[in-house]
């Protein structure tokens, strides 16, 4: 019973980064599919990555030197940036994500379970176990940003764009920090 409590503490403190993403974006995106995909992609690397960070190991860190924090920040800040110089212009922000956007934003704000994922058997050896526990936080957390995001759109209508725009930006700035 220990183990699951650990397990779903991990895999709550996992999805932090992802819900602060999910409520930024979530403030613009106005598809509901969009939304679904976002959070399913997101759990979906939640319970890819540290299996496969479990497989490969400790060895994979001598050879790569992956910053995927500076590349979210960099995307992040942009993203708020655009959105900004919208707003400034008086016109409707209309940040349209694609599909692969969201894809690749997933990916990136999932690397830190890759990295959980190194030494995930000294704290639970059934793996499979700890992925479903990771991927099924993630996709709660993220979809339930998603969706106060949006909620904070109809609710605070053209604010939402600027409280979108500042956690995006304090997003971007905050990975280059950690």
């Amino acid at each position: 019973m220990q183990e699951i409590v650990t397990l779903l503490l991990i895999g709550i403190g996992l999805s932090m980064d992802a819900f602060s993403l999910s409520l930024g974006i979530g403030t613009y995106l106005k598809s509901n599919k969009k939304i679904i995909f976002l959070a399913s992609s997101i759990g979906i690397f939640h319970f890819i990555m540290p299996i496969i960070g479990n497989i490969l190991g400790n060895r994979i860190i001598m050879f790569l030197d992956i910053e995927a924090n500076i590349i979210l920040g960099i995307l992040l800040i942009i993203i708020a940036i655009k959105m900004l110089i919208d707003l400034i212009k008086n016109e409707e922000v209309n940040v349209d994500f694609k599909y692969i956007s969201l894809f690749f934003l997933a990916l990136i704000v999932s690397v830190d379970s890759f990295i959980t994922g190194l030494g995930l058997s000294a704290i639970n050896k059934n793996i499979l176990l700890s992925s479903l526990t990771f991927s099924m936080c993630a996709f709660t957390i993220s979809y339930l940003g998603l969706k106060l995001g949006e909620y904070s759109r109809v609710i605070l209508s053209q604010y939402a764009n600027y409280l979108g725009i500042a956690i995006l930006f304090i997003l971007g700035i905050k990975s280059f920090f950690v």
